[in-house]
């Protein structure tokens, strides 16, 4: 029951306010393109395009959404903070091996969870206050933000391949054409029923 209020909480929240924004009218927003500092009025000869006033409504979505992403900022210090601290409070209960190897690979999740909060979370962040606060933030610093959010999936694939052996090992037995479990056989059989 309990999963169930939580999904039915989360559906509601990620998709009431899209549908809402959607079928909201668009109000004629030309006047705000001439008025807008920097001129971004070149937008037009680019082809369609979509402009939106910074009303009470877009200015408390875009308070949520960084309140959102500060809980998940919260979420994952307070989640690893936990698990180090039971980890020390169980370093008496079991061997010095153990505790290590849990320790390692507890330092490496962190590592991975890492790169999307500094990448993803951290400049969203950054953009949103750059759309609340135009005077401060240039055009052009909310739009690196932006190219920063899409590095991260190569920034996260690198930390992955110099973090994780096994993953290591893995794309390089893929990369020399080696077998492994059958791996290479069961893509040949998915390609050959795609086409």
């Amino acid at each position: 029951r309990n999963f169930f209020i939580i999904r039915l909480g989360l559906f509601v929240f990620h998709s009431i306010p899209p549908i809402w924004f959607i079928l909201s009218p668009s109000p004629d927003t030309n006047h705000l393109l001439d008025s807008y500092v920097p001129d971004i009025s070149w937008i037009r000869e680019r082809g369609s395009y979509y402009f939106v006033e910074l009303t009470s409504e877009v200015t408390s979505a875009i308070y949520g959404m960084m309140l959102v992403r500060l809980f998940q900022i919260r979420t994952v210090c307070s989640l690893f903070g936990h698990m180090f601290y039971t980890l020390y409070m169980e370093s008496r209960k079991h061997s010095t091996v153990n505790i290590a190897v849990i320790r390692k690979s507890l330092i490496i999740l962190l590592a991975q969870l890492i790169v999307p909060l500094a990448m993803i979370v951290a400049p969203s962040i950054v953009a949103l206050v750059g759309i609340l606060l135009p005077d401060n933030f240039s055009f052009e610093f909310v739009f690196l933000t932006k190219v920063i959010i899409e590095l991260h999936p190569i920034a996260h694939n690198m930390l992955l391949l110099s973090l994780t052996a096994a993953y290591r090992e893995f794309i390089i037995s893929i990369a020399c054409c080696r077998r492994t479990s059958g791996l290479l056989d069961i893509l040949r059989v998915c390609s050959f029923h795609k086409y």
